[in-house]
């Protein structure tokens, strides 16, 4: 009886660990890649405050499908999908296409949230929903950030993300070439 509870015990520590453990992996040998964002303010009461994410650039145009049946059994779907994205200029990534399976070249994310936006005889521009949507923040920080994004205080913001073996970390939100932490005090001291 002794055993299965030191058992238990261990398995409780080893799953977080493990969760841990790949997060910290990513972080340490990912790709980084930087995609443009639109940062707003909510609050969640669990999590606490956090900036909300939404990247531009995450359609792809030009899917034509084979028929109805494509459109419904493949990745288009919810599927399981790989987004590949390609170095832009400013060093932005920019989405490219989507495929079923990844190649050797090029950077792959996977992801479950892609949609068709329908069109009669169009090629149909398809979208993906990354999950790295959220980057918390201090809570007194964070409605600073919102604030300045909607004055429009910062021209440029960029999610700063590390891509390792198709899963994704997002590592930092930059504002005008700062980390965000960084510029929020430098307004702050405006």
């Amino acid at each position: 009886m002794k055993y299965l509870v030191v058992l238990a015990l261990l398995l409780q520590l080893a799953i977080p660990l493990k969760m841990i453990l790949s997060q910290e992996i990513i972080r340490r040998d990912g790709v980084e890649i930087r995609l443009r964002c639109a940062p707003v303010d909510p609050a969640d009461p669990f999590r606490g405050r956090y900036v909300a994410i939404a990247y531009d650039n995450k359609s792809v145009k030009g899917i034509q499908p084979k028929n109805e049946e494509h459109l419904i059994n493949d990745v288009y779907r919810g599927n399981l999908c790989w987004a590949q994205f390609d170095k832009g200029e400013n060093g932005e990534y920019k989405l490219i296409r989507l495929a079923k399976e990844p190649s050797s070249v090029g950077i792959w994310i996977k992801t479950r949230n892609a949609r068709v936006w329908r069109h009669e005889k169009e090629t149909l521009p398809i979208s993906i929903e990354l999950d790295q949507d959220r980057f918390y923040m201090n809570e007194k920080a964070a409605p600073a950030a919102e604030a300045a994004y909607n004055r429009r205080k910062w021209k440029d913001v960029y999610a700063t993300l590390r891509v390792h073996n198709g899963n994704v970390v997002l590592v930092d939100l930059d504002c005008d070439g700062k980390p965000i932490a960084e510029a929020v005090k430098a307004l702050a001291a405006e």
